[in-house]
């Protein structure tokens, strides 16, 4: 259900500038856009277009120029995750399904049997353990071994209070990795940080998450910005495959995993969810 709206999402124009001794060169982001592109024929949003510094200048970005080569300009999609989830637990609702909030699970067995933190027990044809990043650990608190490992990264993002009428992509000073610098319901928003943490640790934007993102904002925009311009922050934590040391080269694939009656799903993301949920319907029927 969740796949055929579009009410919670938009096209959204975004700039990916090149400067002088960047990471990424101009032939490297040309490849990836176009191959991009291809894998998502039939799109209806415009094609990739390159922009000159000339052209940049037009457009009077508050970004600093100096070293700017150019860049390109692309378009990608921009979701209201929260709003989305609550319209598709609407639909659920209004399809039958009976939603139990405030809820723990503490226990679930490959018989289909499932028991609740207040020892209510229910017996069910089907279980699907789709709890995210406490998938591992309810497979281990239910006795039940694992043979997929999560790695928890955690991705913080501020809320300033101005707005922002370009969004962009940028490498982060002295990495390769980028972040963003977003429009946001009248204001921007800057994201987004990946540092591993352990399930039990706080899912909330660190003192030093918030200076990182400022520095890396800063150095590239010419309206500069303090924590006094901060509305807020949030976080929330990916449950991401384990496959490298480096967080940030960890990959965003997921994995099924069946045992009789219980279906296990690791990882996974909204962009990838309606692949996702196809396969897990098809491996329950």
């Amino acid at each position: 259900m969740a796949c055929k709206s579009t009410t919670f999402s938009h096209a959204l124009p975004m700039i990916y500038p090149i400067f002088k001794n960047g990471r990424r060169s101009r032939g490297l982001l040309t490849a990836g856009l176009w191959l991009y592109r291809l894998l998502s024929l039939g799109s209806k949003l415009p094609a990739p277009r390159w922009l000159s510094k000339v052209e940049f200048a037009q457009l009077k970005p508050n970004l600093k120029t100096e070293d700017l080569i150019g860049g390109y300009r692309f378009y990608d999609g921009q979701m209201d995750d929260y709003s989305l989830g609550m319209w598709v637990a609407k639909q659920c609702r209004e399809a039958g399904v009976k939603v139990i909030e405030n809820t723990i699970v503490k226990k679930i067995q490959p018989d289909g049997k499932l028991e609740t933190q207040d020892d209510v027990s229910y017996s069910f044809d089907r279980i699907v353990n789709a709890a995210g990043p406490w998938a591992e650990e309810l497979l281990q608190q239910s006795g039940l071994s694992s043979s997929v490992k999560l790695d928890l990264v955690r991705g913080s993002h501020l809320i300033v209070n101005r707005y922002c009428g370009q969004a962009y992509l940028l490498e982060v000073p002295g990495e390769r990795r980028i972040f963003f610098v977003l429009p946001w319901k009248d204001k921007t928003l800057v994201g987004t940080t990946e540092v591993r943490q352990e399930l039990n640790d706080p899912i909330t934007c660190s003192k030093e998450e918030v200076n990182y993102l400022l520095r890396a904002y800063n150095h590239w925009m010419t309206d500069a910005i303090t924590e006094e311009d901060i509305d807020s922050t949030f976080a929330g934590l990916r449950p991401l495959l384990s496959s490298s040391d480096d967080p940030s080269r960890l990959t965003r694939e997921y994995a099924i995993r069946r045992e009789r009656q219980l279906v296990n799903v690791f990882g996974g993301k909204w962009t990838t969810s309606c692949a996702l949920a196809d396969k897990v319907v098809k491996m329950i029927n």
